[in-house]
């Protein structure tokens, strides 16, 4: 096996006056290098606005969600908490209570979502990371409260941080309405200060309004029920297998989100990208592999005599074949050692420094694209450039190994 990568280096390095066969080698050599490369950093790149993603939202949303399958609330979140003390992989219980309410100040109005949390939500996500201006304060004495709206509502009613004369109203439909009733007697009513304004994602920033759980349950009248229950794990507990053995304990009363499921459908279409950019910048490096191809077959070509004295030696078809095959499993291990390593200089570079900025990403809050180097990205991608080789190699290895002895030694 030694003599024959040995053969195989010589091959490839022979100072022969023919050089068709060094210029094709050198093309494949870079392709695939290019190739390498280009496909691990599309790839990190990947990583990096998944690990954007799972930041933003993680300012609101839990490791794991309880909801009711069937109704708006859990009726009983008692008993649920009860059972899920159980667990010792939980850390931290919250209730949350959820509804869309009218907001009014000074003439401006919206629709937005209130969330009320309880004293534990703080423990839960990174929430008072987001809070760009103010400070994180939702007390409740029963009649006014503090709220944190995001910022983008706060643009949208003008609301100020520092005045304290005009609450913002906030406005609910009384679900216990009778039939017959006086409209003004439909809406319930509470106003609230804010205390901050909190900003990490559009669609919240745009329409949410963080408040005390009990003040929400005042307005609603709702005096036990709660929207969902929200939970944080113990490191190292993975919040996908903890999700299937707490949904079977449950039942089918319950459906038990992961923070994946609770955004399924923009972690779906992030991953499914990352997949598409792995198979289209694969057909680039099958294109490089074509150039294996032509390599080989014409070393196989200028080393016909070789061949023939091989097997007039005794060397066995297998053996020529194998020599060929190692040929081009060098073209491909080179290109992987360099495409690896300038992929990974230019990803860690980009990390410590974001020197490759997004077109336009001074009017975001990302200016340079976020990356995440990850070894199994590695590892998937020289797997797919030896596999390719292997592939490109396989002709022209056959088509040596079948020369007939007589040809072979044709001068």
């Amino acid at each position: 096996m030694k003599v024959t990568w040995w053969m195989a280096y010589r091959y490839l390095r022979s100072g022969q006056r023919k050089r068709a066969v060094h210029f094709i080698t050198g093309i494949a050599i870079t392709g695939i290098t290019l190739g390498t490369a280009a496909l691990i950093l599309v790839l990190s790149i990947f990583n990096g606005f998944q690990d954007l993603l799972e930041k933003m939202y993680g300012a609101i949303d839990p490791d794991i969600r309880i909801e009711a399958v069937k109704g708006k609330w859990i009726e009983d979140p008692l008993s649920l908490k009860h059972t899920l003390l159980s667990f010792p992989e939980i850390q931290t219980i919250s209730s949350t209570l959820e509804t869309q309410a009218a907001v009014r100040y000074k003439g401006r109005q919206h629709i937005a979502m209130l969330k009320g949390v309880d004293a534990e939500f703080p423990k839960l996500t990174t929430f008072t990371e987001a809070i760009s201006k103010g400070s994180y304060q939702l007390d409740y004495n029963g009649h006014l409260g503090w709220a944190i709206p995001g910022l983008g509502l706060a643009h949208l009613l003008d609301l100020p941080l520092e005045e304290r004369v005009q609450p913002l109203r906030i406005f609910v439909v009384d679900e216990k309405i009778k039939p017959g009733s006086p409209p003004e007697s439909a809406l319930l009513e509470t106003a609230v200060f804010p205390s901050g304004f909190f900003s990490f994602q559009k669609e919240y920033d745009d329409g949410w309004i963080l408040m005390d759980i009990q003040q929400v349950r005042d307005l609603t009248q709702q005096p036990v029920q709660v929207s969902a229950i929200e939970l944080s794990l113990h490191a190292p507990t993975t919040p996908e297998i903890f999700r299937q053995k707490l949904q079977t304990k449950l039942g089918s009363d319950f459906k038990v989100l992961s923070r994946y499921e609770i955004h399924e459908d923009i972690y779906r279409v992030m991953k499914n990208e990352k997949w598409a950019g792995y198979l289209i910048l694969t057909l680039m490096l099958i294109i490089a592999g074509a150039n294996i191809v032509g390599s080989l077959t014409v070393l196989v070509i200028e080393k016909q005599r070789d061949i023939g004295i091989l097997r007039t030696a005794g060397a066995t078809t297998a053996q020529i074949r194998n020599l060929f095959l190692s040929a081009g499993l060098m073209v491909g291990g080179g290109g992987i050692i360099l495409g690896t390593s300038i992929a990974f200089i230019v990803g860690y570079t980009q990390m410590l420094w974001g020197w490759i900025t997004i077109d336009g990403g001074e009017n975001f809050a990302l200016e340079a694209y976020p990356m995440r180097l990850e070894m199994m990205d590695f590892i998937y991608v020289a797997l797919t450039v030896l596999v390719l080789s292997v592939l490109a190699a396989w002709f022209p290895a056959q088509k040596a190994a079948k020369f007939p002895l007589l040809f072979t030694l044709k001068r």
